[in-house]
Parts: structure tokens; C-alpha cells; sequence
């Protein structure tokens, strides 16, 4: 059965692991909060690699103007803190739920037509794999 969580429906604890990962994520994604979601030493270590690449890439298209209202290097943490909450809520390993939320809107930086539609999401497949 999958279950259906908002951000309002999640008790307390849900809530500090969240925000706690989205801290660590701006912080450098500190080793205790990602060692908190039971994730394997190479499994951190590529998360926090490609966290660090994707960091840099939102950092560069930010000064240049192609980062997208609310789609910003702040949404991608929350998603990311939103995939491993929902993911322990699920029983299921956060490593793809995270790795699939660093990566999931690099699409929408870039001077592609596709980057303000839908399509987006064929080009951050793209641009993923330089990662």
C-alpha cells in the first residue's frame, strides 16, 4: 500500500529530520544527518559529491540569471529533505529518492526552449549524466 503524506500531516520527528537534512544539506551535508538515513558510506560519499557538483552548477546559473523563480538550489534541498523523510516514512532506502531530487530540475537551467516548459526534464536526464 503507498501512503499519501502533506508536509502539514507529518508528525514532529518527521519534521526535525526534515529540516535537519535540509540544514545539513546547506551545510555541506554533514556525515551524522546522512549517516541518520542508513546509507552506506559510498552511498553518502556519492551524494555528497554530486550535491556538491549540482551546488556549483546552481551557483554559476544563478549569477547569470537562469535559475527560474522558485526553482532555485533552496527547492532542490527541500525536495531532497522531503525524499529522505518520505522515504524512512516509507521504509525504504533514501539513497535514488535523494540523488533523483539533487538532479531532478537541472533541466530548467539552461538557454534550451525546452527549459521553461515540461520538457525540462528531458534535458536535466541530459545534463545529469555529465554529473
Amino acid at each position: 500500500m503507498v501512503r499519501s503524506y502533506s508536509i502539514y500531516g507529518l508528525d514532529n520527528s518527521s519534521n526535525i529530520v526534515f529540516s535537519k537534512f535540509c540544514f545539513s544539506m546547506r551545510k555541506k551535508a554533514k556525515n551524522e544527518h546522512l549517516q541518520k538515513l542508513n546509507l552506506f558510506i559510498k552511498q553518502q560519499q556519492h551524494l555528497k559529491k554530486v550535491y556538491a557538483q549540482v551546488k556549483g552548477i546552481y551557483l554559476i546559473n544563478e549569477k547569470i540569471g537562469l535559475v527560474m523563480g522558485g526553482h532555485g538550489l533552496d527547492h532542490v534541498q527541500r525536495v531532497a529533505g522531503m525524499s529522505a523523510v518520505l522515504s524512512s516514512l516509507e521504509g525504504v532506502s533514501p539513497y535514488l529518492p535523494i540523488l533523483a531530487a539533487l538532479i531532478h530540475d537541472l533541466g530548467r537551467i539552461s538557454n534550451d526552449p525546452r527549459a521553461k516548459t515540461y520538457l525540462h526534464g528531458q534535458l536535466s536526464v541530459k545534463m545529469s549524466k555529465e554529473i
